[in-house]
C-alpha cells in the first residue's frame, strides 16, 4: 500500500527553504529594511539551520519561518536604532539646520558657518581630519580605517574634537537657539 509522501519539509528541499525565508523577508521588511532583505534573508537562514541542529525534531513550518524572519526584522532595526544612538552622542549641536530662505537667515547661516569652519581649523590637525569624516557621516569604524588608526584613538579624537568644538562655539556666542533663526 503506498502512503502519501508527506510534504518536504523546507529544510530538506534548500531552495524551498531560500524561497520560503525570502517571501517571508519581504513580507516582513517595509520602507529601509528592504534595502536589507538578502542580508536578513541570510542571517535568517543561518539562524534556522543552527536552531535545527541543537533540536533535530524541530520542524520547519512556513509559519515558523515567517516568525523567525519578524525576529531578526526587528532585531535588524533595533540594530540600526542602537547606531543611530550611538552616532547622535557625537553629533555636533550647532550644525545649520535649513530654514526659511529669506535673506536675513542666509545671512546668519553664512556666519555661523564661517565661525564653524574657523573653529574647526584650530583644532589639532588629528582632530580636525577625524571630526570632519565623522561630520560628513563616515563611522567611527571607517575612519579608523582611512586614517590606519584604532577605533578607540578615532573615537577618542571625535569626542575630544566635537567637545572642544562645542565649547569654542558656545564661547562665541553660537547655539542651537542661533541657529533657529
Amino acid at each position: 500500500m503506498n502512503l502519501p509522501k508527506p510534504p518536504m519539509s523546507p529544510l530538506h528541499d534548500p531552495s524551498l527553504l531560500d524561497d520560503c525565508v525570502r517571501d517571508a523577508v519581504r513580507r516582513t521588511c517595509r520602507g529601509w529594511l528592504s534595502a536589507h532583505v538578502d542580508d536578513i534573508s541570510q542571517s535568517t537562514r543561518l539562524r534556522l539551520v543552527s536552531r535545527v541542529r541543537e533540536r533535530p525534531a524541530l520542524q520547519l513550518t512556513r509559519a515558523y519561518i515567517r516568525q523567525a524572519a519578524r525576529h531578526r526584522a526587528i532585531d535588524e532595526v533595533r540594530h540600526h536604532q542602537s547606531r543611530d544612538a550611538q552616532r547622535s552622542k557625537y553629533e555636533l549641536t550647532v550644525a545649520p539646520k535649513p530654514g526659511p530662505r529669506d535673506p536675513e537667515s542666509a545671512l546668519i547661516n553664512r556666519e555661523v558657518g564661517g565661525v564653524i569652519r574657523e573653529q574647526l581649523e584650530r583644532l589639532p590637525d588629528a582632530r580636525r581630519e577625524a571630526v570632519s569624516l565623522f561630520v560628513d557621516g563616515h563611522g567611527i569604524t571607517e575612519i579608523a580605517q582611512r586614517l590606519g588608526c584604532s577605533r578607540k584613538r578615532i573615537d577618542n579624537l571625535v569626542y575630544r574634537g566635537l567637545a572642544t568644538l562645542r565649547r569654542e562655539l558656545t564661547a562665541r556666542g553660537v547655539t542651537p537657539d542661533t541657529m533657529a533663526a
